[in-house]
């Protein structure tokens, strides 16, 4: 299945595209709230704070908590650069 934007038009590639397989790789879950993370972070350039991105992610309001303690950003941040 293609990745595709909410136009279904296919996304270009992005190195934030590693991270989901790279997070299993190192034995870690895809969960929801990694995913809205990444998709925050994805949308971002430049420097983003812990706090800005989970703040992002919940003023999506998707029913479920982010903490630091549940998500490491910087984890996913490493993945991505690899």
């Amino acid at each position: 299945m293609t990745d595709t934007q909410l136009d279904n038009t296919p996304r270009a590639a992005s190195p934030w595209d590693a991270v989901q397989p790279r997070l299993r790789a190192a034995g870690l879950r895809w969960t929801p709230q990694r995913r809205t993370l990444v998709e925050v972070l994805r949308g971002r350039q430049g420097h983003v704070t812990a706090g800005e991105a989970i703040a992002a992610a919940l003023a999506k309001d998707l029913g479920f908590e982010i903490d630091l303690s549940h998500v490491t950003v910087s984890g996913l941040c490493r993945h991505c650069r690899e």
